[in-house]
């Protein structure tokens, strides 16, 4: 280390991390309150099933591409 360096301040590291973390806190503080929960929750649930649609049409696309058309029921039926 140089002599001349002047050291690391912590109190501007930590000033700038509580600063970051604030709106996590205030997120946190809304999403805590007992009458959130269930919306939270059905929230993640929404996104599941999105995300599973989702990758269902692109499996039925890939099938219709590939001219295998007539799949897609039986891939469904089973």
């Amino acid at each position: 280390m140089r002599q001349d360096a002047a050291p690391f301040d912590h109190r501007i590291s930590r000033r700038v991390l509580v600063r970051a973390m604030g709106p996590l806190l205030n997120f946190w503080a809304i999403v805590s309150v007992p009458d959130n929960i269930p919306i939270v929750f059905m929230l993640l649930l929404v996104g599941y099933f999105t995300y599973l649609s989702f990758d269902e049409a692109r499996k039925n696309d890939r099938l219709i591409r590939e001219g295998r058309k007539d799949q897609i029921l039986r891939r469904m039926q089973d």
